[in-house]
């Protein structure tokens, strides 16, 4: 125990250039940190979308207006994101995107409080979410100068469970498609 009360000697330490190097090291943390939180949409997101929304059900398929209004907000790297739905802003949802936690993390803020995580992926933009009885994913993306944007909602009772619960044969839950939708909007 006689090493636990000696001293440690320490070869070529300088406490001047170990503080310089600290203080680097938490200004690099604390920059990644702001730029961080501060991300942006890709500029050929931006602008007001117009087009046409393809709902298919079971047995019907609907075609209604829509369009999308992704605009730079007051607040760095916060967006508006407009949706409205049918003729003469018939259904008009006004929602607010904005980065969250992790790098391709954000979160749509449907100003009713509530709040849905979206993720940017490669080059889409998605989410999942489960309301009443039914799980909707969304994913948005631009392809040949238009933004597409597809809809599948699912039943969240599943419609059927196989497997046998073993590692080579584990229990499988299928759920059922209820609508699909997509839009494809020009600026």
């Amino acid at each position: 125990m006689e090493f636990l009360r000696r001293p440690l000697k320490r070869k070529n330490c300088n406490p001047s250039k170990a503080m310089k190097q600290l203080v680097i090291v938490i200004f690099l943390f604390v920059c990644s940190n702001v730029f961080a939180q501060n991300r942006t949409l890709p500029a050929s997101w931006i602008g007001n979308w117009k087009g046409q929304l393809t709902w298919v059900r079971a047995d019907t398929t609907t075609k209604i207006k829509m369009e999308l209004r992704i605009q730079p907000s007051d607040s760095a790297g916060v967006y508006t994101w407009h949706l409205i739905y049918g003729e003469g802003n018939k259904d008009s949802r006004p929602y607010i995107l904005k980065p969250s936690k992790g790098r391709n993390h954000w979160v749509m803020d449907e100003l009713n409080g509530i709040m849905v995580d979206m993720f940017f992926i490669g080059d889409r933009l998605t989410c999942s979410f489960t309301v009443a009885k039914s799980t909707i994913t969304n994913t948005y993306w631009l392809e040949k100068g238009k933004l597409i944007a597809e809809f599948y909602m699912f039943s969240t009772d599943a419609t059927s469970t196989t497997g046998k619960g073993t590692e080579d044969s584990p229990i499988v839950k299928s759920y059922g498609l209820r609508s699909y939708q997509k839009a494809e909007l020009r600026r």
